[in-house]
């Protein structure tokens, strides 16, 4: 829609480098258009809905959010425009709506997770790729946030610190995938034991 992939300006280096910014942003934009064509909702209004999705909704909806929080990973400045304030202010819009995309993931696998024990195999491989690149990009988000800190931007905003789960919480679900149903039953009190320390979200100022 904003057709920007080929905007540059070339005219010194510095400006190269606002450009790749501008478009980079651009896709972030096209990226919360689809996203909302996918979910039909708006997450700035009800991001809590994530915590109620049935399993298609979920595993249709989570990767949408996914993809969106990845275009808001990549809106890292390089170069010059690291240090440009003119580019520090829509950055810092893209950081505050990056803590509601990342708690609607975030409630939306707690929810998803919470069927995982009872899914058939394709949707559980699924689900388990929903899962893992939740941790992937919690990892990524926290780097973001402390680029964010070194720069200034977004003060005063609440931001999110991310606790990462335990690595024995993946474990049980790759071993469940590998023998798929019925063998649900028999990791359910692992996973409600597991799920009370597995994704932990904490809301507080970033400076």
């Amino acid at each position: 829609m904003l057709n920007m992939s080929h905007f540059k300006d070339d005219s010194s280096p510095d400006a190269w480098d606002y450009s790749a910014w501008v478009r980079t942003y651009a896709l972030f934009l096209e990226e919360r258009l689809e996203c909302f064509r996918v979910l039909k909702y708006d997450i700035e209004m009800d991001r809590s809905r994530t915590k109620d999705l049935d399993t298609t909704e979920s595993l249709e909806q989570l990767p949408a959010l996914q993809q969106l929080l990845f275009l808001v990973l990549g809106c890292q400045p390089q170069g010059a425009a690291f240090h440009s304030f003119v580019i520090h202010l829509p950055l810092s819009m893209v950081a505050s709506e990056s803590v509601k995309i990342y708690q609607a993931i975030s409630d939306g696998t707690i929810n998803l997770v919470d069927k995982f024990f009872e899914m058939q195999c394709p949707d559980a491989i699924r689900a388990l790729d929903v899962y893992r690149r939740f941790g992937q990009q919690a990892e990524r988000l926290s780097e973001f946030y402390e680029v964010c800190k070194n720069l200034g931007v977004g003060r005063g905003e609440r931001f999110i610190k991310i606790e990462q789960p335990p690595a024995s919480f993946l474990q049980a679900m790759e071993e469940y995938v590998r023998k798929a149903p019925p063998a649900s039953i028999v990791r359910k009190d692992q996973f409600t034991t597991l799920r009370r320390i597995s994704l932990r979200v904490r809301v507080q100022h970033l400076f």
